[in-house]
C-alpha cells in the first residue's frame, strides 16, 4: 500500500501545483489596503525567506480529561515542509502564473504529511459491539499539501491517500502504548471499520477581516471543505485572537500551515475558534462496504422488549419490581458509562437466583458487558468465588466459560460459545423450550453479526470549538488547546453527546 502511495505521489504533486494557480492569481492581485505593493508590504516576504523549511509535529488525546479512549482518541500529524517566496521560486508552474502574481509577494509551504488517527467506541474494554456506540476505526495516511499566504489571507490544498482499516496499524500502535507505555486497559478493536482504500481531499481558506493596522486582535473568518471516501464535508468558522499579533494576520498554526516568522518574531496570544460543519458523508462512521456487508443498530426494538419480558418472567415470575428499569438499564441503554450501576440492577433483577457472587459477575460481564476485560485488582477473587460454586468448578464446559471470561488475554475476543455457556447458566432450573430460547437469546445476546461490518448513522450537522494560546519566538512555534465538538453519529442512551480532547503541536524552522 506504501509503494503504491510513493508511485503515485508525483502525479498528486502535479495535480496539486495545477491547482493552486487560481489561488495565486487572486493572491497576486493588489491588497485593497496597499495597492500595488508598496516595499513596506514586499519586506514580509522578504524576512520570511530566512528560513527555507519547517517540520511540525502535531499530538492529539483525550487522556487529560480522565476518561480516555472514546470517540476521537488520538491524532498523530507529522509534517515537513520547503518554504520560500513564490518570487524566488522557479519552475513551469511559476511560468504559467499572471504578472501580478510574480511581482506581489506570495509566501509558500511546500510539504509532505504522514499522519494517523484513532477512533474507538465509549467501553474499549468490551470485546464485542456496544450497540449504539461508534465502531474502532484507524486511518493512515500520507499527504502532499501546498500553503499559500499573503498577510491578510491563507490558501491550503492538501490531497491525502492511505488507508482505513486494519491495515492502517492503529490497533496495534494503540495497543502497544497500552501495554509498554501507560498501563491502561488493552483495546478490543473487535468490531472494526475494515480496509479500505482511502481518499482525501481538502481545501481550507481563511482571511483576516479586521484593519491591518491592528496588532492586538483579529478576526478572521475560514471556509474548511472536504471531499472523498474518508470525509466528504464543509465547515464554516471563524478565529478570534486576543494579544501580541505580527503580521500574519488570520492564520494559526494547526490550519494545515507552519507561518511566516524571522529572528525577530516574538508572538503570544490567545484564540477562539468554532466551526460548524455540514457532513455529506463519513466512512469512519459508515464505511464505503455496500448495504449488504453491513448492519446497524435499531434501538428499542420492540422484539428486545418482548425477549426481555420474557426472560425477566421466566426468572422471576410476574411480579418483578426491576422488569422496566432491568431492560432500560441493561438492554436499551447497554452503553451507559457506570457499568456498577448496571451490575447492581442485574443482582435485583435476572440475577437473582444466581447465588454466588463470583458467578453472578461472571455471567453479567459476559451477557451484558460484552466479555470486557476485568480489572486485575479483582481477578482472582471473582475466580476464587466462581470456583467454589459446585456446578461451575465440576463441568469441563463451564470452566472453559470460566476461562474465557477471566483468563484469556487481553484484546482477544469472546468465543461466542462462553456468552450461551452463560445464557445457560442464568436460565438453569427454568423449563427449557427450544424455540423460546432462541428467539431471547439471540434477540438479546447474539445481534452481533461477525460477517458483516458494524456501523453507525452519521449527524448530518456537528459543531464544534476550540480554544488555547500560541507562542511563536524566532524559528519555534508551540500550540496548546483543548476542544470540545459534538457526536459525529446519532449515539444510543446515555452515551456521551460531546467529546473533549486537548491539541499539543511544536513547529520548528530551520
Amino acid at each position: 500500500m506504501l509503494l503504491f502511495i510513493l508511485a503515485i505521489a508525483p502525479r498528486a504533486e502535479l495535480f496539486a501545483q495545477q491547482a493552486i494557480i487560481r489561488a495565486l492569481d487572486e493572491a497576486g492581485e493588489p491588497d485593497s489596503e496597499n495597492p500595488g505593493g508598496s516595499p513596506e508590504d514586499d519586506s514580509i516576504y522578504v524576512d520570511a525567506a530566512i528560513y527555507n523549511h519547517a517540520f511540525t509535529l502535531l499530538w492529539e488525546n483525550d487522556v487529560i480529561y480522565g476518561k480516555t479512549d472514546q470517540y476521537y482518541t488520538n491524532g498523530v500529524r507529522m509534517e515537513y515542509a520547503t518554504l520560500y517566496d513564490w518570487r524566488k521560486f522557479e519552475g513551469p508552474v511559476f511560468d504559467l502564473l499572471p504578472e501580478a502574481a510574480r511581482s506581489n509577494g506570495v509566501f509558500v509551504e511546500d510539504a509532505w504529511v504522514l499522519a494517523q488517527n484513532m477512533y474507538s467506541p465509549t467501553n474499549i474494554a468490551r470485546s464485542d459491539v456496544t450497540y449504539g456506540d461508534r465502531p474502532y476505526a484507524g486511518w493512515t495516511y500520507l499527504g502532499k499539501r501546498y500553503g499559500i499566504s499573503k498577510a491578510r489571507s491563507y490558501h491550503s490544498f492538501e490531497l491525502d491517500l492511505g488507508v482505513v482499516g486494519p491495515n492502517s496499524q492503529a490497533k496495534e500502535v494503540q495497543t502497544f502504548v497500552h501495554e509498554e507505555i501507560t498501563g491502561s486497559p488493552t483495546p478490543h478493536w473487535g468490531n472494526q471499520i475494515p480496509n479500505f482504500f482511502a481518499v482525501r481531499a481538502n481545501y481550507y481558506y481563511s482571511r483576516a477581516i479586521t484593519p491591518s493596522t491592528w496588532r492586538v486582535t483579529d478576526f478572521a473568518p475560514f471556509l474548511n471543505l472536504d471531499l472523498g471516501n474518508v470525509t466528504t464535508s464543509a465547515g464554516v468558522g471563524f478565529t478570534w485572537r486576543l494579544g501580541l499579533l505580527g503580521e500574519d494576520q488570520g492564520h494559526l498554526p494547526f490550519e494545515r500551515g507552519v507561518g511566516r516568522v524571522d529572528d525577530d518574531t516574538f508572538e503570544l496570544y490567545f484564540f477562539v475558534r468554532p466551526e460548524g460543519t455540514g457532513v455529506l458523508y463519513n466512512g469512519l462512521l459508515s464505511s464505503t462496504v455496500d448495504a449488504q456487508n453491513r448492519y446497524t443498530y435499531a434501538s428499542n426494538s420492540g422484539a428486545d422488549v418482548l425477549a426481555y419480558d420474557d426472560l425477566s418472567r421466566r426468572l422471576n415470575g410476574d411480579n418483578d419490581p426491576f422488569n422496566y428499569l432491568g431492560y432500560y438499564s441493561l438492554v436499551e441503554n447497554e452503553g451507559i458509562v457506570d457499568p456498577n450501576t448496571r451490575f447492581s440492577v442485574f443482582q435485583r433483577s435476572l440475577g437473582s437466583r444466581l447465588t454466588n457472587p463470583g458467578t453472578q459477575y461472571l455471567v453479567y460481564n459476559t451477557l451484558f458487558q460484552g466479555g470486557e476485560t476485568i480489572d486485575e485488582t479483582i481477578k482472582l477473587s471473582v475466580l476464587y468465588s466462581a470456583l467454589q460454586d459446585p456446578g461451575v468448578a465440576t463441568d469441563p464446559l463451564r470452566l472453559f466459560w470460566l476461562y474465557q471470561t477471566v483468563g484469556r488475554k487481553p484484546g482477544e475476543r469472546l468465543d461466542p460459545a462462553a456468552k450461551y455457556l452463560a445464557y445457560r447458566i442464568l436460565t438453569e432450573g427454568t423449563e427449557f423450550d427450544p424455540l423460546r430460547d432462541f428467539f431471547v437469546y439471540y434477540t438479546l445476546f447474539q445481534k452481533h453479526d461477525p460477517a458483516k461490518a458494524y456501523t453507525v448513522r452519521p449527524r448530518p450537522f456537528t459543531g464544534g470549538l476550540r480554544t488555547g494560546m500560541v507562542l511563536n519566538y524566532g524559528p519555534v512555534t508551540v500550540l496548546t488547546a483543548i476542544a470540545i465538538k459534538s457526536a459525529e453519529f446519532y449515539q444510543k442512551g446515555f452515551l456521551p453527546g460531546f467529546h473533549k480532547w486537548f491539541t499539543l503541536q511544536a513547529t520548528v524552522r530551520f
